[in-house]
């Protein structure tokens, strides 16, 4: 049962008609239980989604839709992680992306509660559970910051790059994020393939670090779970930042204060490495900028987190998908939740998805506008460089906005 204080607190939450978010897309099959920190692609020979999960030694799941059916989940690397650390076989927060014809996959091994951590990558050619070869660590230095939740931003080659000849490419380039907690988000250029750090010795980029303190004068809300997308607006290319702000994994009695629960956030820049800032201007390293893209909207959908983003051509748009909690099913277990974006003012806003026959025939999306910004807390991406934003006509559905909370 709930404490009543927690009770309470959800019925404070600020609804409208409706909650102040749209419902998670829907989803069949294996939508429950090891979900935690999900990372999507879908194979380019065939269209099949692919997502992986923390724990298990990465779960794998496959389905036809990104609303599933999602099949039961097998071990990436069933044989564990070569890097001899504290939990090897228990792999957290996977990253994976497509690199010049083959799929790479990142991943953290380390223990609740420990700094003892390393970044690792598996490479393979298809995607399919026991086709992984595990390559190790990437060699992220120690520092302040805790070397977990890896997120791999890839910037493809270009042609005809500031007045160069249009038949020259320019070299794809790669960056590393990571962090969570301690000294929250950091950055570092990595090398082809993406294997190692492009230079070991590298300084690595502060990309983001609240420093609010929170009621009662305890210390700042950790931030984690980076995720760098890049997108075109009107012509202008922006990285956008997305990360989860705030506690995930409490429960009951000890579910994080009303405000202090897991959240996903976004600032962004004209460039990878920032410097970042929020819809206010504010400064997302040290400044404590961060706007909110999702939040709880009742029981129903808690502390969301663990967040990616990608372009689906099968729904023609952006989709943020993410963990959370149903509260009304069970404290333990993390659902998969997917929602559209829209970028039609410079600024991600989720988007509902109505209709039948996802990403087959005719839907509709309604904008949610959710700018709100916290100060007392706070996963690679890319656009399809000439693909248009989700405003207008999409795929034969209807956009219309119609925002139902500020």
């Amino acid at each position: 049962m709930l404490p009543p204080l927690f009770l309470l607190t959800l019925a404070l939450l600020p609804f409208s008609k409706t909650t102040p978010y749209p419902s998670p897309g829907p989803c069949t099959g294996t939508c429950t239980g090891p979900i935690h920190d999900p990372s999507l692609i879908r194979r380019r020979t065939d269209g099949l989604y692919f997502r992986f999960t923390t724990s298990n030694r990465l779960n794998t799941a496959t389905a036809p839709t990104l609303s599933g059916p999602w099949s039961e989940p097998c071990p990436a690397l069933p044989h564990c992680s070569i890097i001899n650390v504290p939990g090897r076989c228990d792999l957290w927060a996977p990253d994976v992306v497509e690199v010049q014809g083959l799929y790479y996959l990142f991943y953290a091994v380390s223990a609740i509660g420990s700094r003892r951590s390393e970044i690792g990558v598996a490479v393979s050619p298809d995607l399919e559970c026991g086709s992984w070869r595990d390559l190790g660590a990437v060699g992220v230095p120690k520092g302040s910051w805790n070397r977990i939740d890896p997120n791999f931003l890839l910037i493809p080659a270009v042609k005809g790059l500031s007045g160069k000849d249009e038949k020259e490419e320019e070299e794809p380039k790669g960056y590393l994020l990571w962090g969570s907690f301690w000294t929250d988000l950091w950055q570092l250029p990595m090398a082809f393939p993406p294997v190692k750090l492009l230079d070991e010795s590298a300084e690595p980029v502060h990309l983001e670090f609240n420093t609010t303190l929170r009621p009662q004068h305890r210390p700042p809300g950790p931030s984690e779970g980076g995720f760098q997308f890049r997108w075109v607006v009107d012509g202008t290319q922006w990285f956008y930042l997305f990360f989860s702000s705030g506690g995930c994994c409490n429960r009951p009695p000890h579910l994080a204060p009303a405000g202090e629960e897991c959240k996903i956030m976004v600032c962004r820049a004209a460039r990878p490495t920032g410097p970042f800032v929020d819809r206010e201007g504010r400064l997302c390293a040290g400044g404590d900028g961060g706007t909110m893209v999702l939040g709880s909207a009742g029981e129903g959908m808690f502390a969301p987190g663990g967040q990616g983003v990608m372009w689906d051509e099968g729904l023609g748009g952006v989709v943020v998908y993410y963990h959370y909690v149903d509260l009304g099913v069970g404290k333990e277990e993390f659902r998969f939740g997917w929602n559209l974006l829209d970028f039609g003012e410079g600024w991600p806003v989720v988007v509902r998805w109505e209709g039948e026959g996802e990403q087959e025939g005719e839907r509709s999306v309604t904008t949610t506008t959710a700018t709100a910004t916290t100060t007392a807390s706070k996963r690679s991406g890319e656009g399809e460089g000439d693909v248009a934003t989700v405003t207008g006509s999409s795929g034969g559905g209807r956009v219309r906005k119609r925002p139902f909370w500020r």
